[in-house]
């Protein structure tokens, strides 16, 4: 699969403004595919094939409707099959019974050889989620794995809320399992002393945390040695001699970035693994960031 193509994966609905190009590739149609469209009694009926071979091919999901037809794609089918195009209400009426829009979404996902997802995939997907969100940064990284491998293996995507009950079941477990890594390579006391030292009061009534958390300003002698400070205090809590080798250095980040950007107030209302792996990754990636080594 091309990787422009990704992005059309899962729609709802046929964009208004597909390329010269995209029209092309994804309505344009093998010997097979024109056999079976050419199969369907009435032009009426073999455009609207073509309009769901080409909305499958390129969305991976069938089309639940006829609201809006681009009028290019119209003009398209209509040279590429051959046929007269007809106006957009005349298409639409062809709908007004839903039987007949599931036997034409049926109809196309077999000519493509295009199946339902059944449980017993999904509980394959899911398998592969947890172990992909080990590594992935957001949900949307993971909806875009799922969709895609759907789309491989020729599986219909399904509606979004079952794609994204099956891809928010995933996170949790993987932050249970990154837990287990931190746990491992930090021991317990080492991280209830951390916890205890960033909550604590630093000066002016801010947490260490908070002092911790601002980023290094314009070079000068004053945030230099601030900088410095940092740098004593996190070799003080010894952060340099710990790493998480089993949690990817992407993720770390992720967590890094949330910590950085939350108050110690909202921190508090964290509950874990979520607490554990942000306050970590933090303080790993900004033991780096200040300039420490292991």
């Amino acid at each position: 699969m091309r990787n422009w193509h990704i992005v059309y994966l899962g729609l709802r609905e046929l964009p208004a403004d597909l390329t010269d190009f995209e029209l092309a590739y994804f309505f344009s149609f093998t010997d097979a595919e024109r056999t079976a469209i050419e199969s369907r009694r009435g032009t009426l009926h073999q455009l609207a094939g073509a309009i769901h071979i080409g909305f499958i091919k390129m969305t991976g999901r069938a089309l639940d409707g006829f609201e809006i037809i681009p009028r290019p794609l119209l003009k398209h089918l209509g040279e590429t099959l051959g046929i007269d195009v007809p106006t957009l209400a005349s298409l639409r009426a062809l709908y007004r019974r839903r039987t007949t829009l599931f036997d034409h979404q049926q109809w196309a996902a077999e000519v493509l050889g295009f199946q339902p997802l059944t449980e017993r995939q999904q509980r394959f997907l899911a398998g592969l989620l947890r172990t992909e969100a080990q590594k992935a940064v957001t949900q949307s990284h993971l909806v875009r794995f799922a969709r895609r491998w759907l789309y491989e293996k020729r599986l219909l995507i399904p509606g979004e809320r079952r794609l994204l009950d099956v891809v928010r079941a995933a996170i949790p477990y993987a932050e249970q399992q990154m837990l287990k890594a931190v746990e491992l390579a930090i021991p317990e006391p080492v991280r209830t002393h951390w916890f205890s030292e960033l909550f604590s009061l630093r000066s002016k009534g801010k947490s260490v945390l908070e002092w911790l958390q601002k980023q290094p300003g314009k070079a000068s002698r004053k945030h230099l040695t601030e900088e410095v400070e940092r740098v004593d205090y996190l070799k003080g809590l010894g952060v340099h001699e710990y790493a998480l080798d089993d949690i990817r250095l992407e993720r770390q980040r992720r967590y890094a970035q949330r910590m950085r950007r939350r108050r110690p107030a909202r921190f508090q209302e964290l509950q874990e693994p979520r607490r554990t792996l942000e306050l970590v990754c933090f303080l790993l990636r900004r033991q780096t960031s200040v300039g420490l080594g292991r």
